[in-house]
């Protein structure tokens, strides 16, 4: 059985693992790396779900947003 610790210690370490994915992300979209940018951010988005991180879903939303933006592909942007 766990106890509350241990699920506060992963719950801790799944936000800073989001956190994570979401800064590589958005290095890579800095480097204009689109394509993997796209992959960290995705996988942040999905532990962030995962979590019902609301506010760092809508932070990893709006930058996966912007990038579709910058491709020039403005309808799946804002899909």
């Amino acid at each position: 059985m766990r106890n509350f610790s241990n699920i506060n210690n992963e719950l801790a370490n799944k936000f800073e693992q989001g956190g994570v994915l979401s800064n590589i992300g958005v290095i890579y979209k800095d480097l204009n790396n689109y394509n993997k940018a796209i992959i960290y951010l995705l996988q942040a988005l999905e532990l962030k779900r995962g979590m019902n991180d609301k506010y760092g879903e809508g932070n990893d939303l709006n930058n996966i947003g912007n990038i579709y933006s910058l491709l020039g592909q403005d309808k799946t942007s804002l899909a």
